[in-house]
């Protein structure tokens, strides 16, 4: 049986392809995140992930440390 997924959404300030692989290994290594997805055409540059716990603060205090702005929109 599968756990329930967490759908997890932020605005952040992630703005290029090279960001999104800045980010790649550390939301890797969050546990429990199962995918993620960053769409830069939109204006809030939604980082969204899916995740079997809530890991929203985990997820904006590793973007934040690695300076970009991270902030929920939804969870």
């Amino acid at each position: 049986m599968t756990a329930p997924a967490f759908i997890s959404i932020f605005k952040t300030s992630l703005q290029s392809e090279a960001d999104k692989l800045s980010i790649e290994p550390h939301l890797g290594r969050i546990e429990g995140v199962r995918r993620w997805s960053v769409d830069l055409s939109d204006a809030d540059k939604v980082l969204r992930v899916v995740s079997e716990k809530d890991v929203c603060h985990d997820i904006m205090v590793v973007s934040r440390a690695l300076g970009y702005f991270c902030d929920i929109l939804r969870d």
